[in-house]
């Protein structure tokens, strides 16, 4: 058996109904193709960085002969138009720098699944691309090895601005801001996005813009994202309506205050999406802000989420204009680090939290305010060492409900707070802690409080709910024993099944808590109980999460080696593992490694099992300004200055407009090398210019860049690279800052046309020349001489 955790309900595919459209009597080959098919005919086109040409056909995975082989390059893929059915495959192992992927086109309708659920009891559907049977352009992956690499070099991955797109398999690393951009101005629709990394992102990891619907995020993994990791945006047309959004990783390295894992969020000029969102089996680290934050939209199911650690809610419902909301079955454990709101925040109407866990350590557990119609039922709150409150009833409240919760406060010191109006509703709760003197609503105990208030609990209790577990960290360690006080003493509400699935009740009523436990002992081990729901193994190891079912029989539903085998029950399949008789080689090639030399970096598992494949680690070289001739100014009269005590960048108060140029020498960067980076670092001179500065930045296009002179328009009148570079600096707010602010954006491309002159040596002299309009001022050579611009430059061989 493998664990997923938080699986609680059918397996997806029972949960989809397949609208083949065509005659009934296909009904059956229709749901094999859904099974088991491959994406609709269409021609098949191959991208391989390191041996392909963009003079090939692309219609080959190798070279052939003549014309016959794949393509090279992203900007072949952006200029060709494709037809629907058509797919584009890029080689595992491979790297393209190019970017970012802009599809010139999309594809045409095709087989849609149409997904059912239900939110707060009301059943809803809507309809998605059949991954199996479409007309869709697909972009994927070919060959053995890690997911095709697309570096964005500090800009975007794929820009979507058509609908009927499949991505695939790809992996987007050292990105901006909207990584994976869904840009379509009118709308993205019919968008499946499956098993994608996008990682080492400065701002939005994934990102809808401006609206439209029937959209598939699956299996994505997100990691180290700067702003949001998956924002789906409102707007103002078009807004955003059918999206599903499961089985996707967001995790950050550390928790540091910075925005959420996954959003549905107003736009910046205040526009809403429309909803019908399902964010389900999702795990989620170190969110910089909320796990999961529902500011925008209505009818959302938040569902089968394992969420830790987030600076404030892991779950946070807010805002006057979101509505109808379920949260079930999530896994919210240690987050509200920042101490603001509550692991689980609601302060919208029309909410149902039900067979959620709060545990961990944090703040508030359950901080609820501005609601109505909202039903708590059958969660469990377990905290540690918590501050803030057990639950925080703020004000704006009409009928709220609490019933068949386990509330245990035993290793926590908080209390329910709030004002207890005749619509807040507390019944058939487990109350529990340290001892029965414990406060646990105000300076009330739990009797206290029922004496005082006949309307509180009358028929809530006061037990040890037994978990299984103490340790109290995993789903798992919640299921009541078969001794348990919660069994059959619910109330009856709508809430069907527990978390495992199990359908309530399974005895003479339904359980308190988040699990269903059956009345008959499954179990044979008569010092363990076990029930109907509860998981069990069935000896087979390609099976997911095994429960015994209501005859008692313990059974999984097949997991990805179901047809593969996995003999050592490792989760890796047989097909891929490196050695499928041993549980303790859990790698497979393609898996990121380590082979020990520090000047190598993205090693692999190789197809024989062994470490390797990784790539150079760019070499580093830098040199700062070191003459008075190499760093100069240039008036708008043409009257060259070599001795100014700061470069004005580029109008001087005094003089106007004018051009700075930059000379670096000792930089020893040979000839003909791949530059990966450069950037030139000023620091400050003087601030308060914070006006809006534009600049641009050109290469010096010389073999071997001479000293400036102070001749007439010696530094405009030399000619410059093809290649240029606009820069739009912050407003510089500290002398002597030499930061981020004070950098150049990434001039790699101007470098690297230089370094690929013929008459280029290492010996060379690089020169860079700076225009504009705007100012900002730094410090020259004549000024402060170890704070002279410096050029920085990283580059492979």
């Amino acid at each position: 058996m493998n664990t997923l955790t938080l699986l609680q309900s059918k397996p997806l595919l029972t949960r989809l109904t397949v609208r083949l459209l065509r005659s009934r009597p296909a009904l059956l080959s229709g749901l094999f193709l859904l099974l088991f098919c491959t994406h609709s005919t269409g021609a098949t086109y191959y991208v391989d960085s390191q041996n392909g040409s963009d003079h090939y056909d692309g219609r080959f995975a190798t070279y052939q002969n003549g014309e016959k082989g794949p393509w090279k390059t992203l900007s072949k893929v952006n200029a060709t138009r494709f037809s629907p059915g058509d797919k584009v495959l890029f080689k595992r192992g491979s790297v393209w720098t190019d970017g970012p992927l802009e599809p010139l086109n999309g594809g045409a309708p095709g087989g849609v699944i149409t997904i059912r659920e239900s939110i707060v009891g009301k059943p809803f559907s809507f309809d998605l691309v059949d991954p199996g049977d479409n007309n869709c352009i697909y972009f994927g992956a070919y060959g053995e090895g890690p997911k095709p690499i697309l570096d964005c070099q500090g800009g975007r991955g794929i820009i979507l601005l058509h609908n009927y797109i499949i991505v695939e398999n790809l992996h987007f690393d050292n990105g901006d801001n909207n990584v994976v951009w869904l840009a379509a101005t009118s709308g993205n629709f019919w968008i499946n996005i499956f098993d994608v990394d996008v990682t080492n992102t400065r701002a939005n990891a994934v990102r809808s813009s401006f609206g439209g619907g029937n959209i598939w995020l699956k299996g994505l993994y997100v990691y180290d994202y700067g702003v949001n990791g998956i924002l789906l945006n409102g707007s103002k047309n078009n807004q955003l309506k059918g999206v599903l959004v499961e089985g996707c990783r967001v995790e950050n390295p550390e928790t540091l205050e910075k925005e959420d894992a996954i959003t549905c969020h107003r736009d910046k000029e205040g526009n809403d999406l429309e909803g019908d969102i399902i964010i389900r089996n999702n795990t989620i680290l170190h969110s910089g802000e909320d796990g999961i934050d529902i500011t925008s939209g209505h009818n959302i199911l938040v569902e089968g989420n394992d969420i830790r650690h987030s600076l404030s809610a892991g779950i946070y419902i807010v805002k006057d204009w979101v509505s109808t909301v379920e949260a079930r079955g999530n896994f919210i454990y240690s987050n509200s680090i920042s101490k603001g709101v509550g692991d689980l925040t609601i302060k919208v109407p029309n909410v149902w939290a039900c067979n959620n866990i709060i545990a961990g350590t944090g703040h508030h557990c359950l901080h609820i305010g501005n609601t109505d119609n909202t039903k708590i039922w059958n969660n469990v709150i377990a905290p540690k060492n918590r501050s803030g409150n057990f639950i925080w009833l703020r004000e704006g409240i009409g009928k709220l409900e609490f019933k068949n919760n386990i509330f245990d406060f035993s290793q926590t010191d908080q209390d329910i707070s709030g004002d207890l109006t005749p619509d807040i509703v507390f019944d058939n709760n487990c109350y529990y802690g340290a001892s029965g003197s414990q406060k646990v609503y105000g300076k009330n105990t739990f009797q206290e409080m029922k004496a005082a208030n006949p309307g509180f609990e009358p028929h809530g209790f006061w037990a040890d709910p037994q978990f299984a577990d103490s340790r109290k960290s995993e789903p798992e360690h919640f299921m009541p024993t078969a001794a348990s006080p919660c069994l059959d003493k619910g109330a009856e509400v709508p809430v069907s099944k527990g978390l495992r699935g199990a359908a309530r009740p399974q005895g003479a009523g339904i359980d308190i808590g988040v699990y269903e436990l059956g009345a008959v002992d499954c179990n044979p081990d008569p010092e363990v109980a076990s029930f109907p729901g509860s998981p069990c193994d069935d000896g087979d190891p390609t099976t997911i999460n095994d429960v015994y079912r209501d005859d008692c029989r313990c059974a999984g539903t097949p997991g990805p080696c179901a047809a593969i085998g996995d003999a050592d029950g490792d989760g890796l399949c047989a097909d891929v593992d490196c050695d499928d008789q041993d549980p303790q080689i859990d790698y497979r090639p393609g898996d990121a490694c380590d082979d020990g030399d520090p000047t190598t970096r993205g090693e692999t598992i190789q197809d024989d099992c062994k470490c390797g494949g990784g790539a150079k680690a760019p070499a580093r070289t830098s040199a700062r300004i070191s003459t008075s001739e190499d760093d100069a100014e240039e008036r708008a009269s043409g009257a060259v200055d070599l001795t100014s005590s700061d470069l004005e960048l580029a109008e001087d108060p005094n003089q106007g407009k004018q051009a700075v140029g930059l000379r670096f020498t000792t930089l020893n960067l040979p000839q003909g090398v791949v530059i990966t980076r450069a950037y030139v670092q000023f620091t400050v001179d003087e601030t308060g210019s914070g006006a809006p500065c534009d600049l641009d930045i050109y290469g010096l296009a010389s073999d071997n860049t001479p000293a400036f002179t102070g001749a007439d328009k010696d530094i405009s009148h030399r000619t410059r690279t093809q290649a240029t570079v606009a820069w739009a600096p912050k407003a510089w707010e500290g002398v002597g800052d030499a930061k981020e602010a004070q950098q150049t954006p990434d001039i790699s491309s101007i470098i690297q046309e230089i370094v690929d002159r013929p008459g280029y040596s290492a010996s060379s002299s690089i020169g860079l020349l700076i225009e504009g309009i705007g100012a900002r001022t730094a410090e020259a050579y004549d000024g402060l001489p170890a704070k002279a611009p410096e050029l920085h430059v990283e580059y492979v061989e």
